[in-house]
């Protein structure tokens, strides 16, 4: 996926002295989200309320980021990263999808425009 970002952006492979170096970076993280959820009765506004009922519940999640760094091989400094978040699916495929337009979306915004961050 990366590798082909890449080679449409002009980079091909270098089995020695690279011109710059490439590291991709995974992160995970798991997030809750609470669900109130309110049903039936009526209220006037200031926690005033007949007849309905109040339900809670505690969804978790994960969030997955990718970040594609650019490395100048002889200063080792950066000079490109590429990052996007998404929420994770528990089914592979649809996370190889979500990276796939993860990674077309930051390479767009590579080569960097001169004077941005």
């Amino acid at each position: 996926m990366v590798d082909q970002q890449l080679a449409a952006k002009g980079f091909s492979k270098a089995t020695a002295g690279p011109d710059v170096v490439i590291a991709t970076h995974v992160v995970t993280k798991e997030e809750k989200q609470l669900n109130v959820n309110d049903f039936g009765g009526f209220g006037w506004g200031y926690g005033y309320g007949f007849g309905g009922s109040r339900t809670a519940s505690v969804d978790t999640y994960t969030v997955g980021t990718l970040a594609v760094d650019i490395y100048d091989a002889k200063t080792k400094m950066l000079v490109w990263r590429g990052t996007g978040t998404d929420t994770m699916s528990s089914k592979p495929e649809k996370n190889t999808g979500k990276a796939d337009k993860a990674l077309a979306k930051m390479f767009k915004q590579y080569p960097p425009t001169p004077g941005t961050k």
